[in-house]
């Protein structure tokens, strides 16, 4: 009888998941119809990019943005047409993998209970499913970044060198979608030091600790050769192309530019008619002016920088706090279906923002309970930290959002449990407030 309970218990669970994904694929085709093309410059920048390598077989142009979306793109219109849907398709079935990676990270942090509701919060987060429906790498990108994570849990746990192999492939395509995780290439193995040496004090159960000093350091290596081998196409080719060492892109001066100059505001900020933007030969002859510019007024305005990095920090915290991000609101103002009833959509979507930022803010201290709960807050502390470097957009937080899933799992349960219970009360018979 308790095999039996077991099984239907099973069945249930996984009954559940199947229900979550599939509204999450509902979602996001949904969202895909009567989508918005223009919203962005970028999305006009991809495609061109990708019908110049549908055309000549390579990526000619630039090294302004990273090659992945581009290729990804290409890759979609050589195989299913040239229509952005055909796009919005693969990035809906992409979001349901988010969808279900967010459940199994979950599953190795917590457990399979905790999974499911980290992967129901996830739905409320409403930019998550419809950048599914927008040109942009946004999607791609965390649908690489969340593998590499599962599989970085997987060899902490593990030890085992393969795992790494794949964690690097994964995180090393992703920095070629969006440059900002180039820098786990020296962060990855620093954890991983820091929990073979550290571990013990805290009383960690990881298999990284357990397999010794030398087969850490081939785990470390492994991670690092692959992160590089994945890399080295596209820098290679940079080489050849600037005759100078460009990992990824050419984005980090504009960018740090764009944040730091004597117009920053913590926001994106328009610097076309600045004529320092104007003076390269080049891309990445424009960056370097960019970045030396940028650096300059950091130095010579240390208080300004100061308040403007606290500034963005709070600006990444609270944007979109109330869904307040500009693409979601005139998305919604357009669409067909939501246009007609906006007013009462945007009332709902606050409530799903606002539950899902308390349940995740409250389930932070989750994290510290154990080194997987760590390694999570860490890629929240890290896209935080970097992108509070530069300016703030409400997309530029999509990195950290499975990671607060995660977190607001627990919190989630004990709010459902607490509504379950007064919806109870109230369907009691003798009660005052019997519906």
């Amino acid at each position: 009888m308790e095999v039996l309970k077991k099984i239907k218990t099973n069945i249930a669970r996984d009954r559940a998941l199947y229900i979550i994904l599939a509204v999450s694929f509902l979602l996001r085709i949904i969202f895909s119809v009567d989508n918005l093309k223009a919203l962005f410059v970028d999305i006009s920048s991809y495609e061109a990019y990708a019908l110049e390598i549908i055309r000549s077989g390579v990526f000619s142009v630039s090294a302004y943005h990273p090659p992945a979306y581009p290729f990804f793109i290409a890759g979609i219109y050589s195989i299913a047409g040239q229509s952005f849907l055909n796009v919005y398709i693969v990035q809906a079935f992409m979001g349901v993998c988010i969808t279900y990676l967010i459940y199994l990270i979950a599953c190795k942090v917590f457990n399979k209970h905790a999974g499911l509701y980290a992967a129901g919060i996830s739905l409320f987060y409403w930019s998550l499913t419809l950048y599914s429906g927008i040109l942009l790498s946004e999607i791609l990108f965390i649908f690489l970044l969340l593998w590499g994570v599962f599989f970085l849990l997987k060899g902490l746990d593990s030890g085992k060198a393969g795992y790494f192999a794949v964690c690097a492939a994964f995180l090393g395509l992703s920095a070629l979608t969006r440059s900002i995780n180039l820098l786990l290439l020296f962060v990855i193995p620093a954890v991983c030091i820091f929990i073979s040496v550290a571990g013990s004090k805290f009383r960690w159960d990881c298999g990284l600790m357990r397999i010794g000093i030398k087969k850490v350091i081939v785990c470390i290596s492994v991670y690092m050769a692959v992160f590089c081998l994945v890399l080295s196409p596209w820098t290679i080719r940079n080489y050849i192309k600037y005759k100078a060492f460009i990992p990824v892109d050419t984005l980090g001066g504009v960018n740090l530019y764009i944040g730091n100059n004597p117009k920053a505001m913590g926001f994106f900020v328009d610097i076309s008619n600045d004529p320092l933007d104007n003076m390269g030969e080049n891309d990445y002859e424009s960056d370097k002016i960019l970045k030396a510019a940028a650096i300059k007024y950091i130095i010579s305005h240390p208080v300004r920088f100061i308040f403007l990095t606290i500034w963005r920090a709070i600006l990444f915290i609270v944007i979109d706090f109330f869904c307040l991000d500009w693409v979601v609101l005139i998305y919604m103002k357009e669409h067909f279906l939501f246009g007609k009833c906006y007013i009462l959509w945007i009332i709902f979507m606050m409530l799903c923002s606002i539950t899902f930022y308390v349940c995740g803010l409250k389930g932070i201290r989750n994290l510290l309970k154990s080194w997987k709960g760590l390694i999570l807050l860490g890629f929240i502390l890290y896209y935080f930290l970097l992108t509070s470097l530069f300016y703030i957009q409400s997309r530029y937080k999509l990195p950290v959002m499975p990671f607060l899933a995660v977190a607001a799992a627990e919190p989630a349960e004990k709010l459902l449990c607490r509504v379950k219970l007064k919806w109870d009360a109230l369907k009691k018979p003798g009660s005052k407030n019997t519906i």
